[in-house]
């Protein structure tokens, strides 16, 4: 059959991307955060959501009178049934005050961009603290109605079921993620099924087409049928706040009723181009959207490669039973072309979302797809309980709780299955971020290798066999460039954790974490450092080492340790520094029970101890062996790093007796502790410690300073940042350009920033910039 409209949407979609690629869309925006303002427009969408206190937030959503795609998000200071009152009823004109909270930008490879995901939904910034100081209260009667429907159906859910399957169900049903429990909501994200929580067309096939088929049932004319069913599934969109998957499915359910009406053939491929086209159309930007390439990934799969792979598989299993006994083996065809659809579905899916799972997740869970055959059978049994749970209990309280029995059973089944998926070694893989070009190639190898099935004059010009061979070699070849990525000799990236210290050396495929904290940022561990080392593909840290027990040097790193059992980064290893018992406080104490918890072993290092990785030097200057003090920043582990000529020195927070300690150690026993090329500057920049005596002796080419945006301290301090450019020492510090990261590869060292300049320069073997 031929698709011109597909070949269309897809070339479209192409040059879309390539413009934006080339003249990417800005994010800058002109107010001024923290600023108090006034804001008039339009209400177009309310919700209740959950904020970082904890509580029930009450959110409005504005649209600019003067400009359509201006629009800002509202956290309403009000009272609670404020959203059910006629002053912030969608389609009023309000007038509110409160205080401009800007999305901050990403700063780390891999952590969130808020400035780009809320330019998708055309956000500019946030309200805090809003009052609604005026309303027109002109109501949209019908978006309104919807709003006060979902509001009611998730209160017969609470009611009727426990808090987390009620929460779960309202993110099935009625696409409300807000009120979802963050460990279920990990878990299914990690077991591959996170899929389900979106209304997409699973929700439409059950609702929609059983509306119209029950309407059919009863007598109802067609059009009418239809008619009806339409409304009502557009209408289910809305109320669901129409996501990129919800729009694709309601679209693609309204053309396959309309081709009925009309008695024409309906396309499924065509009419998802029709959808996608529209979506584009209306906002670019849904191309850079994971939520929308993963729905219309997972058509292009059905539409393509399942037809390709089942064939190739059923082929296969054609031949193991060709010499059975016939009646057995008919009977072992029928069990296995079950499980043939079910598994070519869920790995031809797989195949084409895969970059998008690698360039936006940076994991592929490895049994997703195996899990998705006791999901997916489940579902629609769970979607009509969860549906005859809102309806009945709407009105018989107990007739929700019977129903709720059944869909806590499914739940439970599908948390115990993922649990079981978690415990399995390699559950997740982590392949870390691709990129468009190796996305770009792969994609070609995929369409090459299904092209080369399909089009019949191409296959039939050599052997079966030999065509075989060259489509799953080309795809091979395209997966493995795919998740191929560099190996460095030593890579140090040190990343922006705001007041804090967290760096990341990576060694010929073996990676360290040295600290991990913050105080000025809140769950660093979950936001900055498993996300950084997602994307750089990191699965397993061969050790994490602490300089010493302050908040802002371990608190991400007790997360990474708790969070082990759970699926998350593996650790072997934690060193911590050999001082005397007297000298280890409660966080110290606290992270070795966390680290005997997860079972994971515990070293400790002192002066002298060396370890060697990879032809890498990684020897500790300090502390000494036992040493005593009431200061944690004095026994601050110091590491000197070399390989070949490159030279670097981490300096944790070391002050005090423990900074002399250390310069008469590398006047006396370590000369060749000089030269540096590069050095992290000791406790976030602080005057009080690297001092010229210290860098006369170390000399360092490159130092990077880790500290928070106004931090509390002032760092890094004016008078350590002069005798800095006095030794003429190159400063770079992380609250002006993000994470920053140092590679040394092939005796040639470079410089890689998140935010400003990309690169700023090479070193040659003797330690000479040659910027």
């Amino acid at each position: 059959m031929k698709r011109p409209l597909l070949g269309i949407s897809l070339v479209f979609a192409v040059v879309v991307s390539l413009f934006m690629f080339i003249f990417p869309f800005s994010s800058e925006i002109s107010v001024e955060d923290g600023s108090e303002i006034q804001f008039t427009g339009k209400i177009y969408q309310k919700e209740y959501k959950i904020s970082s206190s904890g509580e029930t937030a009450r959110v409005i959503y504005l649209q600019s009178l003067s400009d359509k795609d201006e629009r800002v998000q509202c956290y309403l200071d009000e009272p609670l049934d404020i959203l059910q009152k006629d002053i912030a009823a969608i389609g009023s004109t309000v007038c509110v005050k409160g205080k401009i909270r800007c999305f901050h930008p990403a700063t780390n490879p891999g952590e969130f961009d808020s400035p780009q995901y809320y330019q998708i939904l055309k956000i500019k910034y946030r309200i805090q603290k809003g009052k609604i100081i005026a309303s027109d209260r002109k109501i949209d009667f019908y978006k309104e109605a919807l709003f006060k429907i979902r509001c009611s159906l998730e209160r017969v859910l609470d009611n009727s079921l426990e808090a987390k399957d009620s929460s779960i169900m309202k993110a099935v049903l009625l696409g409300d993620k807000a009120f979802m429990d963050e460990e279920i909501k990990e878990l299914y994200k990690r077991s591959g099924i996170i899929h389900i929580l979106a209304v997409s067309g699973l929700h439409i096939s059950i609702i929609g087409m059983g509306l119209y088929k029950t309407l059919r049932k009863v007598g109802c004319n067609k059009y009418v049928a239809a008619l009806v069913a339409m409304t009502f599934m557009w209408s289910y969109g809305i109320m669901c706040s129409m996501s990129a998957s919800a729009f694709r499915a309601i679209v693609m359910f309204i053309l396959r009723l309309c081709a009925g009406l009309l008695g024409r053939t309906y396309d499924m491929l065509t009419a998802m181009a029709v959808s996608g086209l529209l979506l584009i159309i209306e906002q670019p930007l849904y191309l850079n959207h994971s939520g929308f390439l993963m729905s219309y990934g997972a058509i292009l799969a059905i539409g393509f490669v399942i037809p390709v792979l089942k064939e190739d598989v059923g082929k296969a299993f054609g031949l193991i039973y060709l010499n059975a006994d016939n009646r057995i083996g008919l009977k072992a065809m029928d069990i296995a072309g079950y499980f043939i659809t079910a598994m070519t579905g869920s790995v031809s899916i797989l195949l084409v979302t895969l970059p998008v799972y690698m360039d936006y997740y940076y994991t592929v869970p490895l049994y997703g797809f195996i899990l998705n055959l006791l999901v997916l059978p489940l579902m629609p049994f769970l979607m009509v309980s969860g549906i005859g749970c809102m309806v009945v209990g709407y009105f018989l309280p107990l007739g929700g709780v019977v129903f709720g029995q059944a869909i806590h059973a499914v739940l439970s089944i599908y948390e115990y299955a993922c649990r079981i998926a978690d415990y399995l070694p390699g559950g997740v893989i982590y392949t870390g971020y691709a990129g468009r070009v190796k996305a770009f190639i792969y994609l070609t190898a995929l369409g090459i290798y299904v092209l080369l099935k399909l089009h019949k004059k191409l296959s039939d010009r050599l052997p079966q066999g030999i065509t075989f061979g060259i489509r799953y070699g080309i795809l091979f070849i395209g997966m493995v460039i795919l998740c191929s990525r560099e190996r460095y000799d030593i890579r140090l990236t040190f990343l922006d954790v705001g007041q804090g210290d967290a760096i990341v050396m990576e060694c010929r495929g073996d990676a360290y974490l040295i600290d991990g904290g913050s105080t000025s940022k809140k769950n660093v561990g979950k936001y900055q450092l498993k996300p950084f080392l997602s994307y750089e593909g990191i699965g397993r840290l061969k050790a994490v080492i602490l300089t010493h027990e302050d908040e802002d040097h371990f608190s991400g790193m007790l997360e990474l340790i708790e969070d082990t059992q759970k699926g998350g980064i593996a650790i072997d290893n934690l060193i911590l520094p050999e001082v005397s018992e007297d000298s280890k406080g409660d966080n110290y104490k606290r992270l070795c029970r966390a680290a005997e918890d997860n079972n994971i072993k515990i070293s400790y290092i002192k002066r002298g101890d060396i370890l060697s990785q990879q032809g890498v030097l990684l020897k500790c200057l300090g502390p000494v062996q036992d040493m005593e003090t009431d200061s944690p920043n004095e026994y601050s582990t110091v590491l000197y790093i070399q390989k070949d000529s490159f030279k670097a020195l981490l300096t944790g927070d070391i002050e005090g007796r423990g900074q002399e300690n250390l310069k008469e150690y590398l006047k006396n026993e370590a000369p060749e502790v000089s030269e540096l090329t590069l050095l992290k500057a000791a406790h976030h920049g602080s005057r009080y410690t690297t001092d010229e005596e210290f860098l006369q002796r170390v000399r360092p080419l490159v130092t990077v300073i880790s500290c928070g945006e106004n931090n509390k301290y002032g760092h890094p301090h004016k008078e350590l940042m002069e005798r800095l450019e006095r030794n003429r020492s190159r400063i770079y510090v992380t609250k002006d350009f993000g994470a920053i990261t140092v590679t040394y590869n092939k005796k040639k060292a470079f410089i890689d920033t998140f935010i400003k300049s990309p690169l700023h320069g090479a070193f040659n073997g003797e330690n000479k910039a040659t910027f």
